[in-house]
C-alpha cells in the first residue's frame, strides 16, 4: 500500500510546482506573477488595525483578493504574498488543518526554490549579500534561515544592539546568548557598514549589516568547524 505524503511534503511540492508552472528558471521569483497566473488579485493598503496581510474571497469576481500592508518593506510584502498564496491555493484535504510552520516553510520554498538556492548558496560560499542580490525580493533573515536547513550553522540577528533572533540548525548545540567571537564580528560589521568574517578555532563567523536605509540590523551566521 502506497504511503500517503504528509502535509509538509505536499506543501513543498506544491510550492515547487507553482514556481515551475510560472516559468521561473532563475531568481528572483516574483510572487506577484504567480498570483496573476493563478487568478489571484493583489492590492496594497495601509492597514490601520492589522499588521499582516489577509485574503478574502470575492464571489462577484470569482477570485481571491489578497491585501498587503503598504507600509511593509518590499521584502516583507513579497513574503506575506507568498505565504497568503499558499493559504488560498494549496489543496487541503477534507478536515485537514495545516500548521502555521508548514505555510512558512512553503513560502520559503516558493521564494527560494531548493535546487536554485542550494546551487547559488554553494557557489557563493553562503554569502548573504550575494544571495540577496540574486534573489532580490527576499530578506537576509529569510535567506539565513534557509541556510540553517542545508548546513550546520547558528543564526544571530542584532537590531540596534538588541538580540532579536537566535536559532540554529536542527540538532546543533548552541548557547542561547551570542559568543564573544560572534558579538565582535557583529559590532565590527555594524561599525564598518560592510560584511565581516571572523575565523576562530572552533567556528567561522560571518556577519552582514543590513543597509542602513532598512534599519540597524546585523545578520550573522556561525559555522562550526
Amino acid at each position: 500500500m502506497k504511503k500517503k505524503k504528509d502535509v509538509s511534503q505536499r506543501m513543498r511540492e506544491f510550492a515547487r510546482d507553482l514556481v515551475t508552472q510560472a516559468g521561473f528558471e532563475e531568481p528572483p521569483i516574483c510572487p506577484y506573477s504567480i498570483a496573476a497566473r493563478n487568478g489571484v488579485l493583489v492590492q496594497e493598503e495601509y492597514l490601520v488595525n492589522s499588521r499582516s496581510a489577509y485574503a478574502v474571497r470575492q464571489e462577484s469576481l470569482n477570485a481571491w483578493l489578497i491585501t498587503l500592508h503598504s507600509s511593509d518593506s518590499p521584502e516583507g510584502r513579497c513574503w506575506q504574498l507568498a505565504r497568503k498564496l499558499l493559504e488560498v491555493l494549496f489543496p487541503r484535504r477534507e478536515g485537514e488543518i495545516v500548521p502555521e510552520w508548514v505555510y512558512e516553510a512553503g513560502a520559503s520554498d516558493l521564494l527560494l526554490p531548493t535546487d536554485l538556492f542550494n546551487h547559488l548558496c554553494a557557489h557563493s560560499n553562503h554569502d548573504l549579500l550575494v544571495l540577496r542580490q540574486r534573489f532580490g525580493n527576499v530578506a537576509m533573515e529569510t535567506i539565513a534561515r534557509r541556510i540553517l536547513g542545508m548546513t550546520p550553522a547558528v543564526l544571530t540577528v542584532v537590531d540596534h544592539g538588541r538580540l532579536t533572533l537566535r536559532e540554529a540548525s536542527e540538532g546543533l548545540f548552541y548557547s542561547k546568548q551570542p559568543t564573544i567571537q560572534e558579538m565582535e564580528a557583529i559590532w565590527m560589521a555594524y561599525d564598518r557598514g560592510r560584511p565581516v568574517v571572523s575565523d576562530g578555532l572552533d567556528s567561522c563567523v560571518k556577519a552582514w549589516p543590513v543597509p542602513r536605509s532598512e534599519g540597524g540590523r546585523v545578520v550573522a551566521l556561525s559555522f562550526p568547524k
